[in-house]
């Protein structure tokens, strides 16, 4: 699985959008993560790898993926 991670800065902050610093994950730029997006794509597929995540920030993403399956709700 797979969410698309934009730099822009004009997205409405919602739930399942989690900002990540460029300085904390090799990035080139802050950006956010849309986890509202999540697909499913093959290993194949895959081109590069494009960000590094610490344990404290996979932690948020699995928050953000619950959210948005719909396991845990967004407001607790």
């Amino acid at each position: 699985m797979i969410s698309p991670i934009t730099s822009s800065r004009k997205k409405k902050p919602i739930p399942t959008h989690l900002e990540l610093k460029a300085e904390e994950c090799n990035l080139k730029t802050d950006s956010i993560v849309l986890f509202e997006q999540i697909i499913t794509i093959q290993k194949s597929q895959l081109l590069e790898k494009v960000a590094s995540l610490g344990d404290d920030i996979m932690e948020k993403v699995n928050e953000k993926i619950m959210i948005s399956f719909g396991l845990v709700p967004a407001f607790a």
